[in-house]
């Protein structure tokens, strides 16, 4: 290998490696300022990983892949809280990698490839992926290897990347639906937008994509039962309902790079490939911010507009002149980081540290008093699993209990208190257990 060959490499080394490290640093930042972890699925994931260290299995069906991970990091720092926090930020920003590798093997531009991998950590989409939706957050490395493997088959045919592109499928798919979903989708645009004799590169991803469906839909247990949310979805869909209304700067951000990146495959005559990428990235920017999409999913399907905005930022700095893409990279960047700056405002638990503090307190006096816990609002009982043992409802229950709720909750149950704070209430009853607020 030349001087100069090694010297390349080690330069695209340093800007990937450089581009995880500070979007690891953007995105563990803000969960970081709290003891507790951020989102409503946060304490879902604590109790996941506790459930699978104690007794070697999750508690709640869910693909797998995330949760083995952050067991592993638990195991390692000995902190579940603090390692479900590192793991969905270091393992998000990993998408740096595969992301900057392909759009260097496309546009051979180190800045554009640059200013591609960190542009998946830094924009609002990822920051509340990362803080909330952590699985999901996760698989966009599986799904960017996926992408990267795929496109490398599809340009040189090599079998060694057709076996990358199965093995990300899988892990993908092992990882969260709508990732998978995703990647099927970028499968089936390939098949679809390419031309020529490149076309049949492009035929095993997508038959790949439909056979692995199929195997999941006849063994659901292997990704947790995630296909039927699949399932599920398309029916709401073919149900047809109101049209959904989207954030006006999200949505501008989402359909403008979609269909920037739709007008600029038209113009990347010299680049088939990346001409490729662009055209089914707009496709895919447009169908994930459909407004015809139900409402409960749709704001789950634009947080994945991350995915063709990172390609965006790689084809629109490629496009200009090489002397002035590093301006043009920090100017985009300077835009997206705001809009993700502003999203750290929304990275916060979904209960209050001295809530939490309050709800152990609750917990050890119920147990001294010998009453089971009680806890339907499934807000606080993940909360509450991550101490100790709890119900949903009274029939789970073996024995007396009281029900533990939030006083802020909109349905606050009455009874005999035995227990109440300033944020957590407990009550035992003889009769109908919930009254409504005033």
């Amino acid at each position: 290998m030349s001087t100069v060959r090694r010297d390349e490499i080690f330069l695209d080394a340093l800007l990937s490696v450089a581009a995880w490290v500070l979007g690891f640093v953007f995105l563990y930042y803000p969960m970081s300022s709290t003891p507790l972890v951020p989102g409503i699925d946060g304490p879902y994931y604590i109790v996941q990983v506790k459930h699978l260290l104690e007794r070697g299995g999750m508690k709640y069906p869910d693909p797998p892949l995330a949760f083995y991970i952050m067991a592993l990091v638990t195991i390692l720092c000995r902190d579940v809280f603090t390692a479900v926090e590192l793991t969905s930020s270091a393992v998000t920003a990993l998408t740096a990698l595969p992301t900057y590798a392909l759009i260097k093997r496309l546009s051979k531009s180190k800045t554009a490839a640059f200013a591609a991998a960190l542009t998946v950590s830094i924009t609002p989409f990822t920051i509340r992926l990362a803080s909330d939706f952590m699985k999901n957050s996760m698989g966009l490395l599986w799904l960017a290897l996926f992408l990267y493997f795929n496109t490398s088959y599809i340009e040189r045919g090599e079998r060694k990347f057709l076996l990358g592109a199965l093995v990300s499928l899988a892990l993908t798919a092992l990882t969260h639906i709508l990732d998978y979903g995703v990647a099927i989708l970028y499968a089936a645009l390939f098949f679809l937008l390419t031309r020529g004799d490149k076309r049949k590169w492009a035929l095993p991803g997508a038959l790949a994509a439909v056979i692995s469906l199929l195997a999941f839909m006849l063994a659901p247990f292997v990704v947790g039962g995630d296909v039927w949310k699949g399932i599920a979805f398309l029916e709401e869909l073919a149900e047809g309902g109101e049209v959904t209304v989207i954030r006006p700067d999200w949505l501008a951000l989402s359909v403008g790079v979609s269909a920037s990146l739709i007008v600029a495959s038209f113009y990347l005559k010299d680049s088939p490939l990346l001409a490729l990428l662009s055209a089914a990235s707009g496709a895919v920017g447009i169908i994930l911010n459909l407004p015809v999409i139900p409402p409960k999913w749709l704001f789950r399907f634009r947080l994945m507009t991350v995915v063709p905005l990172a390609h965006g930022m790689g084809v629109a700095v490629a496009a200009v002149r090489e002397r002035y893409r590093p301006i043009v990279a920090v100017l985009l960047l300077a835009l997206v980081a705001s809009m993700g700056f502003e999203a750290y405002r929304a990275v916060r638990p979904s209960i209050p540290p001295p809530a939490y503090a309050e709800l152990k307190t609750a917990l050890r006096v119920l147990e001294a008093k010998g009453l089971q816990a009680v806890v339907p609002d499934v807000r606080l009982r993940y909360w509450a699993e991550t101490i100790g043992e709890v119900y949903r409802n009274p029939q789970e229950a073996n024995g007396p209990y009281a029900i533990v709720a939030l006083k802020s909750g909109r349905r606050v149950p009455r009874g005999v208190p035995v227990f109440e704070g300033r944020f957590i209430i407990a009550v035992v009853h003889h009769t109908s257990p919930w009254r409504r607020k005033p």
